[in-house]
C-alpha cells in the first residue's frame, strides 16, 4: 500500500507508481537480454575468426578411398578335397 504525505493510503497513486517500476524492470532485463545476445554474437563472431585463421592456406589432399579386399587364391585347386583321387 502506498501512503501519501498526509499519511493517508493512496491506492491509485501506489498502483501508478507500481507500473512504473514493473515498465523500468521489464525495460532493464530486455536491455540485459539484448546486451548478452550481442556479447554471444561477438564472442561467436571471434571464435569464427580464430578458426578461420588456424585453416591451412591450401586445401588438404583428398584421402585416398579404401579399396575393397580382393582374395586370391593361395595354391592351385587340386581334388584332394573333393572327395576322390582324380589318377
Amino acid at each position: 500500500m502506498f501512503w501519501n504525505s498526509e499519511h493517508y493510503p493512496d491506492p491509485t497513486a501506489g498502483q501508478a507508481i507500481a507500473n512504473i517500476m514493473r515498465e523500468e524492470r521489464r525495460n532493464r532485463r530486455a536491455a540485459a537480454r539484448r546486451k548478452k545476445a550481442a556479447e554471444d554474437a561477438e564472442r561467436r563472431k571471434q571464435e569464427a575468426a580464430a578458426r578461420a585463421r588456424c585453416r591451412p592456406s591450401q586445401p588438404k589432399p583428398p584421402v585416398a578411398q579404401k579399396r575393397p579386399t580382393i582374395w586370391i587364391k593361395a595354391w592351385p585347386k587340386d581334388n584332394a578335397g573333393e572327395g576322390g583321387s582324380s589318377k
